[in-house]
């Protein structure tokens, strides 16, 4: 099942004329469908049942997707990001403080472990299965690795955090994945 990529998306549309999204905790998107209108992406999704409630598991992203750099960004951290350099979008849901307390309540539907410090600079991530933690930080690409974080906030909705390098030292050493903000603001 797929749902075409949308160019004319109202929201897409809004966020494409100010040229920029700026970490404000602000509702920027209302649902994934919105953030993968912005950038260009054709969502195929399938649809599955769980707990007697309808799910949809949006596919080909393993968590994030692929998004190729069209400019050249300056962050905050002095690091440069050459145009043509692919950086992941990722919408990560479940999101807990690191005070310990769920952003979101309905732990049901938690499979991955996503923890953020209180001012949003620090991300870490694995699965929750203990099986897979050990796998986790093997898959991803050697090298500097980028993320555009824009994150399910309950109540508020997926809200743009910045944009984040993993540091690598530091996921070998916890074994999950570390984030760090580098920039508060995506320039397309």
């Amino acid at each position: 099942m797929a749902n075409p990529h949308n160019p004319n998306n109202p929201i897409a549309m809004k966020h494409r004329s100010k040229g920029k999204l700026v970490a404000a905790h602000n509702r920027d998107f209302n649902k994934i469908q919105d953030i993968c209108d912005l950038f260009g992406f054709q969502v195929r999704y399938a649809e599955y049942v769980r707990n007697g409630k309808t799910y949809f598991r949006y596919q080909g992203c393993q968590g994030a997707m692929p998004y190729t750099t069209r400019g050249v960004t300056n962050t905050d951290a002095n690091i440069t990001i050459d145009a043509g350099t692919e950086i992941e979008i990722w919408w990560p849901r479940n999101i807990k403080k690191l005070n310990g307390e769920w952003v979101k309540a309905n732990l049901e539907d938690v499979y991955w472990i996503n923890e953020i410090d209180q001012n949003d600079n620090l991300i870490l991530e694995c699965p929750d299965k203990k099986s897979k933690k050990r796998d986790h930080i093997k898959g991803f690409p050697e090298g500097d690795v980028f993320r555009i974080v824009i994150a399910d906030y309950p109540g508020i909705g997926y809200s743009f955090l910045g944009v984040y390098q993993m540091d690598k030292d530091e996921s070998q050493k916890l074994n999950r994945a570390v984030w760090r903000r580098i920039s508060r603001e995506f320039v397309f």
